[in-house]
């Protein structure tokens, strides 16, 4: 196939940004005759806007994005969807050392220590955007034990790569935040996992490829070929024989700049919890691929926006408007042509090697 005009695609140095990164470097994008460029963001507010504006074509995004953008909560209003979700899971609740120490092991312990502490200190938790699964999974954990997020601790917004040294520097007391960065944490920052996406609401819709909803139905079939290639990046990312390479490409400083036996950890779900026996948490840390992972539905986006009402308020949708809406954001015909295009084109996985390292 003809490489096309360049796609500029964004996103945030976290695990579950590798199928973007392993489409790049393996040859998933040049086989479906695409001309990307890959441009890394600090952050979710970078990614948003850029979208927004147009200086990217589309992006590895948190899911509530395509609600916040097209409702335009606490940004510029722009309409957007996705034909393609990225991966479940990848996220957990890390605490500090300290709280560790003093006895912490779960929400109930947590909730303990912040009563008992009430009169002398305000714990404050970091999530990466208001608008995020973060948010809504930190929030159901405290309420687990009781806790009020609103008033009982404090939140804060950080990007995730700043996550641990905030914590190493006692800024905060604890985050939740998507892989690696709880890893980072534990390996070199003192951090403790006391839960994971899985142990708190299991096969939750994290990342998706996000695009204006103009460039989809204007460029539609450069979207189709665009989500075809990051969906092999995800099959190959499932696939345990490839973790050891996804690890060693994914930790170049290009990318996460980060060790590839610590990624490799936490690809394999080997994070250290606090609860070691929790062993089921762990060998489902990520999924990229199967069970209907990646297939985007109506109800999925309705458990998306139940999240976002949960979190703060938000503009009252009626319901009798976000059945249509959700259909309209999360676009399952579009995923069908992605599949039939990947089966037309009958592509292998291409036998070139990844970039060497500059």
């Amino acid at each position: 196939m003809q490489r096309g005009d360049e796609l500029r695609v964004g996103y945030v140095p976290l695990m579950d940004a590798a199928p973007l990164i392993l489409a790049q470097e393996k040859g998933f994008f040049d086989a479906y005759g695409l001309n990307v460029k890959l441009e890394r963001e600090l952050g979710w507010a970078a990614v948003r806007d850029k979208i927004v504006f147009g200086q990217l074509h589309a992006a590895h995004a948190l899911a509530g994005m395509v609600w916040s953008t097209t409702l335009g909560i606490r940004c510029q209003q722009r309409d957007c969807a996705t034909g393609l979700i990225i991966n479940a899971h990848g996220n957990a609740i890390t605490l500090s050392r300290e709280l560790y120490r003093s006895g912490v092991r779960d929400a109930k312990g947590f909730a303990v220590r912040v009563r008992t502490d009430r009169k002398i200190k305000r714990y404050t938790l970091a999530v990466v955007a208001g608008v995020s699964t973060h948010y809504y999974l930190l929030k159901k954990w405290l309420e687990s034990a009781g806790l009020d997020i609103t008033k009982d601790v404090r939140i804060v917004t950080i990007p995730p790569s700043l996550m641990a040294s905030n914590l190493e520097e006692g800024n905060i007391d604890g985050f939740c935040v998507g892989e690696p960065w709880n890893t980072v944490s534990v390996e070199k920052s003192g951090g403790v996992v006391v839960a994971t996406s899985r142990d708190i609401d299991r096969y939750h819709t994290e990342k998706v490829l996000i695009a204006s909803a103009e460039f989809i139905r204007e460029r539609e079939m450069d979207y189709i070929a665009l989500a075809a290639a990051v969906l092999e990046g995800c099959k190959y990312c499932y696939e345990r024989k490839h973790h050891q390479e996804v690890s060693e490409i994914i930790s170049r400083r290009k990318y996460l700049n980060t060790s590839a036996s610590l990624l490799e950890k936490s690809l394999s779900g080997q994070l250290a919890c606090a609860n070691e026996n929790d062993a089921g948490a762990r060998q489902e840390l990520h999924l990229f691929y199967g069970d209907d992972v990646n297939l985007p539905t109506g109800s999925k986006a309705r458990r998306v926006w139940s999240q976002i009402e949960q979190t703060a308020v938000y503009p009252f949708l009626p319901a009798k408007e976000i059945n249509p809406l959700a259909e309209s954001l999360f676009l399952k015909p579009l995923f069908e042509k992605i599949e039939a295009h990947i089966a037309s084109q009958k592509i292998k996985t291409p036998t070139r090697q990844a970039t060497p390292v500059a």
